[in-house]
């Protein structure tokens, strides 16, 4: 993701671009305006040097862009190699995910974990659940990858694991 910095630099707000996939083999430039992302479909070099609220007027007559992803995305996945398939929570919504949803999910996912998959993650359930009871209330801006693991795994199920990812945007506010 690139940052772009207003030509005021004392304001403090950024415009966010990144590269984002429309279609098999085709990317274009995205930018995020008000937690709200849009795609170019010719580029973003007009952006270049130009105040947010400068870029939020060209937008505004440009009928052409589609609001295409939610500004905050993410998941919570349990891997290992005793998981087929792994289970995953993941979301992309315009509001942030708060901690009490987060943590709801993440008790869905423990319990659709068999007994030897429960206990091969002892300790990574709680310790997720504490790093996203942790940032309730502020919550965390991505990127944030946190891997939950326990320390006494059996040589069987050393990938056994809780993954939490906040890929753009904010989480567990």
């Amino acid at each position: 993701m690139i940052s772009l910095y207003p030509n005021s630099r004392r304001s403090g707000q950024r415009i966010h671009l990144r590269w984002v996939t429309v279609r098999p083999c085709v990317k274009r430039r995205s930018i995020v305006l008000d937690g709200t992302e849009f795609v170019y479909p010719r580029g973003l070099s007009m952006a270049r040097g130009k105040t947010r609220a400068g870029v939020k007027r060209e937008l505004e007559g440009q009928p052409e862009l589609q609001e295409v992803i939610p500004a905050h995305r993410g998941r919570i996945q349990v891997q290992g190699m005793d998981m087929a398939p792994e289970l995953s929570h993941a979301w992309a919504r315009s509001e942030p995910p708060t901690a009490r949803a987060s943590i709801v999910e993440l008790d869905s996912l423990h319990d659709q974990c068999t007994a030897s998959q429960q206990a091969h993650r002892r300790e990574a359930f709680p310790k997720a659940r504490r790093y996203i009871e942790g940032a309730a209330g502020k919550g965390v801006d991505a990127p944030v990858t946190k891997t939950c693991e326990d320390r006494s795994r059996p040589n069987s199920a050393k990938d056994a694991r809780v993954d939490i990812e906040v890929l753009f945007g904010r989480a567990f506010v």
